[in-house]
């Protein structure tokens, strides 16, 4: 008897302590991961590290680096993201972004372009459209930031109904060009679309004032006060 309870003893302590050696192993497996997943940077730095062949990871480290504002190292990441995977048309589009935040905009309209060219109709051409238009407008190129910004809209319109910035963007343009009447109707219609939106409201307030229509403005003014404090 006082044998058979000294072999469950054992036992019990045998088990005892190969639950703390595998609780032990997990947390240091933990750890280790935490160390490596210290930021998303680092946990997409990890996973390239483990498939350097997919395209996937450069892209997401990019957006990570991107975040941080090191544009440098994400341009790196998206230029080997295309090179894996040259028909990645949001890569191409992320990477226009990075190449316009560090003033490199003449690549950055080539990126866009190579987006829209591989897929005109995603939500990543809506951006590339959108961009462009951007782009266009600060190089004084008004047509074709026009052009750019409606093509982004029409995408959004079948793809992503709620998507209203190319609307509001157009209308942007045009209040600037001093085609008051017609950004009038385009930030109405971006409001009608997406009543959250709340830049079109801002934007249909300036372009009341530059029409001249005072009473407008000063109505709509009060009317987002109202419902910012509700």
């Amino acid at each position: 008897m006082a044998g058979a309870l000294g072999l469950l003893l054992t036992r019990r302590r045998d088990f005892i302590l190969a639950l703390f050696i595998i609780s032990a192993f997990f947390l240091i497996a933990a750890y280790r991961r935490n160390l490596i997943w210290k930021d998303e940077a680092t946990l997409w730095e990890d996973v390239i590290k483990k498939s350097p062949n997919k395209a996937t990871g450069y892209n997401f480290a990019a957006l990570a680096y991107s975040d941080k504002r090191d544009f440098d190292r994400a341009i790196t990441y998206y230029q080997k993201a295309v090179q894996i995977k040259p028909d990645f048309d949001a890569a191409y589009t992320n990477l226009g972004t990075a190449y316009a935040a560090r003033g490199r905009h003449e690549e950055a309209i080539q990126a866009y372009r190579k987006a829209v060219e591989i897929d005109a109709n995603t939500p990543s051409a809506i951006s590339a459209y959108n961009n462009l238009g951007i782009e266009d407008s600060s190089l004084g190129q008004y047509e074709e930031a026009a052009d750019s910004f409606k093509k982004a809209a029409e995408i959004a319109a079948e793809i992503d109904p709620k998507m209203v910035e190319p609307l509001n963007n157009l209308g942007m343009l045009y209040d600037a060009l001093g085609r008051h009447e017609d950004a009038i109707e385009l930030f109405k219609k971006a409001i009608a679309i997406n009543p959250n939106y709340q830049k079109a409201y801002r934007q249909l307030v300036e372009a009341y004032k530059s029409a001249g229509k005072i009473q407008e403005a000063e109505e709509l003014t009060n009317k987002i006060k109202r419902i910012t404090r509700a």
